[in-house]
């Protein structure tokens, strides 16, 4: 097969899915899983405010979906999104949207003054001060060896002489001497 024969089978098959497509929507009809216009779907504010790359259109998709939507919104739901707005919007979270969700939460909660007061003014929970004292218990004194090895000190494995196989050449160079404690004395020749 040539390049322009693959082509144009690919651009037969983009063709052929595009009508397919096209026919399920106009058969389904547009929005078949969208909400009604009037219903308040915090799926649906999520989603815009999820996918809209932009900030400042995110801000506006938000905006309109308030003015559209947030009037059947109950006062759980407006909860719900103040509590996210943050995380859903980020960086297009403005003061217009934080104000648009307080005036539908002050709207749904206008009849009762005392939920009204607590939006606005929530109580702030007291704390009695107590009178239990804590400190930290006293150190245990360190458990010391009594003939401590270097090793033991430095935390290292004991050092291990390694000796050549009976028979074998000498090493090249000067040999080390062991000191007392276990270190390497080495002679360099002047």
């Amino acid at each position: 097969m040539s390049v322009d024969s693959i082509q144009s089978r690919a651009i037969s098959v983009r063709r052929l899915a595009l009508v397919w497509m096209s026919a399920a929507w106009v058969i389904a009809g547009p929005g078949v899983h969208a909400q009604t216009a009037s219903s308040c779907s915090l799926a649906e504010f999520r989603r815009i405010a999820l996918t809209v790359a932009n900030p400042t259109e995110r801000t506006e998709a938000a905006k309109a979906w308030l003015t559209g939507r947030g009037q059947s919104c109950d006062i759980n739901q407006l909860n719900l999104l103040q509590s996210n707005l943050a995380g859903w919007l980020g960086s297009a979270l403005t003061g217009e949207v934080t104000v648009m969700v307080e005036g539908l939460q002050e709207a749904k909660l206008s009849k009762d003054p005392a939920k009204l007061q607590e939006l606005f003014n929530p109580a702030v929970k007291t704390f009695e001060p107590s009178l239990e004292v804590t400190t930290n218990p006293r150190p245990r004194p360190p458990v010391v060896n009594a003939n401590p090895s270097p090793a033991a000190v430095v935390g290292m494995p004991p050092p291990v002489l390694m000796v050549p196989p009976p028979g074998s050449a000498p090493a090249q160079g000067p040999a080390p001497e062991l000191t007392d404690q276990g270190a390497q004395k080495v002679r360099i020749p002047k």
